[in-house]
């Protein structure tokens, strides 16, 4: 019970500071802003999707904290947060499992 209350404890927290830093930076250069992910938050990157030729979405996850950053991605570097979270949770998938 005690571990329950201190896990949604620190996803508040990250959350809290996520929130703060998005306010401050919701766009940017890619290198500037990946590295306050690895370096702030501990986290990297975990996925990669062509949404068009011009535009790709990168996952970075911090499997340590559980928070987790969705970032749109130019050709020029320009880079912007999509959506920010905490406590991203593996699913094991099966090919041919309905999801």
């Amino acid at each position: 019970m005690l571990h329950n209350a201190w896990m949604k404890s620190v996803a508040i927290m990250v959350a809290f500071c996520m929130s703060i830093f998005l306010a401050q930076f919701s766009c940017g250069m890619h290198d500037i802003i990946i590295g306050q992910l690895k370096d702030k938050y501990g986290e990297m990157r975990r996925g990669i999707g062509f949404a068009s030729p011009q535009v790709i979405f990168e996952i970075w996850i911090s499997e340590k904290t559980g928070s987790w950053t969705i970032l749109r991605v130019l050709p020029n570097g320009w880079t912007c947060f999509v959506a920010v979270g905490s406590r991203w949770m593996w699913y094991p998938y099966e090919v041919g499992e309905p999801i």
